[in-house]
């Protein structure tokens, strides 16, 4: 990897994207604050662009398809916030299990993926808060973008990013997406005892 001549504003990020491309998101509790900021101050990038991610009820809440009328979203859920781009026929479902996801994925073609890490450590990044389908992501596009992120906690995940996989190197330091819980019915502290043992 060529390191500093791959180094990236987020918004010469942006000025990458194109009608017709597709790019996928790292998702879920790894979903980018900065992305997602830089995105709402400038919609008209993603015009024309569409957005595969595994975007979770009761953790994503950003659509991607309403940035603009000619942006569009796959994803195997639809998220309450996705419901309005969903009727539009903006929001595509793939209805999988989580077991198909990451063959579904391999099997696409990206134009380049998106990925929200913790800075690189002994030639790898982390996957940070969820390694689920990232890497199908990255082997099914043709460039991939790490958004780095010192505030995203470094986890060991059976397999890491190498950094010589990074086309580009995309400075995204903010908060990581907080997911409150207002679980505090019976069946939910119930479940919260079982679990609460493997942790």
């Amino acid at each position: 990897m060529k390191t500093a001549a791959n180094s990236l504003s987020i918004n010469a990020l942006l000025d990458r994207f194109r009608p017709g491309m597709r790019v996928f998101v790292q998702a879920g509790p790894s979903e980018s604050i900065a992305l997602r900021a830089a995105l709402t101050a400038r919609p008209d990038c993603a015009r024309g662009v569409t957005f595969t991610g595994i975007f979770i009820p009761g953790v994503n809440s950003f659509d991607f398809a309403s940035l603009d009328p000619q942006s569009e979203a796959l994803s195997s859920f639809v998220p309450p916030s996705s419901r309005a781009s969903f009727a539009a026929g903006r929001t595509q479902l793939v209805p999988l299990h989580y077991s198909e996801l990451g063959p579904f994925l391999r099997a696409q073609k990206f134009d380049l993926a998106l990925l929200h890490c913790p800075p690189d450590h002994d030639g790898t990044f982390s996957l940070g808060l969820n390694a689920d389908v990232a890497l199908a992501g990255v082997v099914a596009s043709s460039e991939t973008a790490v958004l780095i992120n010192p505030q995203m906690p470094h986890t060991t995940c059976r397999t890491n990013l190498l950094t010589s996989q990074a086309h580009w190197r995309v400075d995204a330091d903010s908060e990581i997406l907080n997911v409150p819980s207002d679980a505090t019915d019976a069946t939910s502290l119930a479940i919260a005892r079982h679990v609460v043992r493997f942790i």
